[in-house]
């Protein structure tokens, strides 16, 4: 079944079409939740979020959108929710958090491949403490405190694009430094 006729079957509250819906896309969203919500116990429950969500405010969908992309769009806006509401709670975010969510990245990443999840949280570790003091802090302004590309570029007096490659080169290089550490480590 094609996009669009998903979405009028889902606007005209066809729960079939709903849960072809959450068949089609559970793997991406939760994997999304996974990687970026506040604790474990979260991505799941906001995963179901999504989906609810999805289906009350199918009515906004916009035809010729990707349908994806709109359900990471509510993804992200639940995940930045919980963050918000673990912020309030603890007051503000800890180191422990980076740690988390890096460690939930490197997860996702290596989640096909055969090595403990010792051996990563090591690695993560390892690669945190190479990076410079100022691009751990533009990484944690971004990811955790939530403060936007368009803000760091203000910020940092350069433009939002260099602020955005700049975050890329970080991920990058993180996913890079964590590759060859665990591959030392296993003898590869």
């Amino acid at each position: 079944m094609d996009q669009a006729e998903l979405i009028e079957r889902l606007r005209k509250g066809d729960t079939d079409a709903f849960a072809e819906l959450v068949t089609t896309y559970e793997e991406t969203v939760r994997s999304f939740t996974a990687i970026w919500s506040p604790s474990r116990d979260e991505a799941d429950d906001i995963a179901q979020e999504v989906f609810l969500a999805a289906f009350r405010g199918i009515h906004t969908f916009e035809p010729g959108k990707d349908l994806k992309t709109w359900l990471l769009g509510i993804s992200r806006n639940l995940t930045r929710n919980a963050w918000r509401r673990v912020s309030r709670t603890s007051g503000r975010h800890s180191r422990t958090d980076v740690h988390e969510i890096l460690e939930r990245q490197a997860v996702a990443f290596f989640q096909k491949r055969e090595c403990n999840m010792g051996q990563r949280e090591d690695a993560l570790r390892q690669c945190m403490e190479t990076l410079p003091a100022n691009t751990k802090n533009i990484f944690t302004r971004y990811f955790v405190d939530e403060v936007s590309s368009s803000e760091l570029a203000s910020t940092l007096n350069t433009t939002e694009n260099t602020v955005r490659a700049t975050l890329s080169r970080i991920r990058r290089a993180l996913r890079s430094c964590i590759e060859r550490r665990i591959a030392t480590e296993s003898g590869v």
